[in-house]
């Protein structure tokens, strides 16, 4: 909810450089940003969250998340499919994770130091970059929205060089993920983490493309997914 308010508010102030033009998204982003302002006391929400996360964390229950189909006799009535339940994370795995996002992946924190190989058999860690401006990007094979920031993060490697290093985090198995590299012809840093993929699992990616910028001085960046222009956000930093 904090992120999204910060997203919202700078999303406003661009689309009311143009009130007119614009008055339909406007109001459409008003409506979620006063749904946000609504709640009543984040603080309090958030430490009562981090509470009960680090219960569920520490706990030995050895519950799992549920997967559920509906019945054959009726869409309404659900079952458990067991077998697809047993492949499932713990809860308290799960909690962990969202913890670790809570901690080391919001915009204002120092991400934490971590190393994953590339599909060439190299390393690449994120202690090595300090100095740089990094995009991290979380995809897979086929992600038409992922495929389409591909041309852009091509020309801010190529733009940047050594002051940038780009890395995309792809759950897919290394051998999809080489014909990925040459279809979009991928020239920056890729990781083949399979699927199931250890890292999006760690991080709580939801969505795909999910994408970190990180400054030079290890801080996560905040920025607006649906807006940014990965050129101009790289060279404000490198102002910086």
């Amino acid at each position: 909810m904090r992120e999204g308010k910060r997203i919202l508010n700078g999303r406003l102030e661009a689309l009311r450089q143009d009130e007119p033009q614009n008055a339909e998204q406007i109001r459409y982003w008003e409506n979620w940003l006063a749904q946000i302002n609504s709640i009543e006391d984040l603080d309090a929400l958030e430490k009562r969250t981090a509470e009960l996360l680090e219960e569920v964390a520490n706990s030995n229950h050895g519950f799992r998340r549920r997967t559920l189909r509906s019945s054959e006799k009726s869409q309404f009535i659900l079952r458990i499919d067991r077998e697809a339940t047993s492949h499932q994370p713990l809860i308290s795995e799960s909690a962990e994770r969202l913890l670790h996002k809570s901690r080391f992946l919001l915009p204002g924190r120092e991400m934490a130091d971590f190393e994953v190989t590339l599909h060439d058999g190299s390393k690449w860690r994120l202690q090595n970059q300090r100095g740089r401006v990094v995009i991290i990007q979380f995809s897979f094979v086929g992600c038409g929205p992922c495929a389409r920031t591909y041309p852009e993060l091509s020309e801010v490697q190529q733009k940047y060089g050594d002051k940038v290093s780009v890395l995309t985090i792809m759950q897919d198995p290394p051998e999809s993920v080489a014909e990925a590299i040459k279809t979009h012809a991928m020239s920056w840093s890729v990781c083949a983490d399979g699927n199931p993929s250890p890292l999006v699992s760690q991080w709580s990616v939801v969505g795909f493309p999910t994408v970190y910028v990180v400054a030079p001085d290890g801080i996560i960046i905040d920025h607006d997914p649906l807006s940014v222009s990965y050129d101009e956000l790289v060279a404000k930093l490198l102002d910086r």
